[in-house]
């Protein structure tokens, strides 16, 4: 009897002592406080151990998905309108010859310093308008004339201008998010062009133009957000005509003419709205065969095949551009 008793005691002490030996866990539950919980702090729940008077915190195992969002790039705001402004300098030639009688011109080695303005609008679904304006003033130039019944001669560049106007609408394609880690923009185009110049030296005066339907295409690739590398490429469908004055006729060329533009650079964007540019360009322009009509003061008109006219120019410019 008494060997019962002392297991039964044994027996009650043990799994009294297990039953002790757990804790007691109490869960609190708190008011919600009046101040706003920010969004950028971790929410924690926190248990209390009754018999250790310990506190076990558990954090939540991820962020949530607006801190994640958070981190990716802002969209900016879409501006409507865009402007620039640009100088550089330009390097360019023209030749122009007839057969009958053998007759050959060339304005060589003109130097120009350049200034042009740029506008476009833009519409969020893709559409845009753009145009620019751009005059030029001669610092340098000479020309050679070579005649069938004439001797050669040169002559020093006087003072001469070119200007050039063009207008295009277009449609901007998206290939990624602008401003984002890397990006680019395809935009196809159709606009109409007007180019002229005018040279002079001490006896003679030549202005030509040109002016035309045209197609092109502009893409752009952009990277790191604030970087931007860009080019155009454009062909013309030209209307030639040209006009002369020398010391003893004048005359007049017409032609239908082909030419082409082409322009690469760079752009760096300090802000959303402001950008700096570096560009060059370069552009050709040929015609075919067309006529020449001079004016004699003692003979009147005589018309003779116009075999050519050939112009290229090749320039740099720097550029500020604007968005709003």
């Amino acid at each position: 009897m008494k060997l019962k008793i002392a297991l039964a005691c044994s027996l009650y002490c043990v799994t009294n002592s297990l039953w002790a030996e757990e804790p007691v866990l109490k869960m609190h539950i708190f008011k919600a406080p009046k101040a706003k919980v920010k969004s950028n702090q971790d929410l924690k729940m926190i248990i209390f151990d009754q018999n250790s008077k310990k506190r076990v915190v558990i954090a939540p195992a991820a962020r949530v998905a607006t801190q994640v969002n958070r981190v990716q790039s802002k969209p900016e705001k879409f501006h409507y309108w865009s402007g620039g402004l640009s100088t550089g300098y330009q390097y360019e030639q023209t030749v122009w010859q007839v057969s009958n009688p053998m007759v050959k011109e060339s304005w060589q080695n003109i130097n120009i310093w350049k200034m042009r303005a740029d506008l476009g609008f833009h519409l969020p679904v893709g559409l845009l308008l753009k145009g620019y304006a751009e005059y030029g003033f001669s610092v340098d130039g000479k020309i050679n004339r070579v005649g069938e019944f004439s001797n050669a001669s040169q002559n020093r560049l006087s003072s001469g201008y070119t200007t050039a106007f063009s207008g295009a609408l277009g449609y901007e394609f998206e290939l990624g998010q602008k401003n984002s880690a890397i990006w680019g923009i395809l935009t196809p185009l159709v606009g109409y062009a007007y180019d002229e110049q005018m040279y002079q030296s001490r006896n003679n005066e030549y202005n030509a133009a040109w002016q035309g339907p045209w197609v092109g295409l502009e893409f752009g690739l952009g990277f790191a957000q604030r970087h931007e590398f860009f080019g155009s490429a454009d062909f013309h469908w030209a209307d030639f005509k040209a006009l002369g004055d020398q010391q003893d006729f004048s005359l007049e060329h017409n032609a239908n003419a082909l030419g082409y533009k082409v322009s690469a650079g760079y752009r760096f964007k300090p802000t959303s709205r402001w950008a700096l540019s570096l560009i060059v360009d370069y552009q050709y322009w040929k015609t075919n065969a067309g006529t020449e009509t001079l004016n004699l003061p003692t003979q009147g008109f005589i018309e003779s095949p116009l075999t050519s006219v050939k112009r290229d120019a090749f320039g740099i410019r720097a550029a500020v551009d604007v968005a709003f």
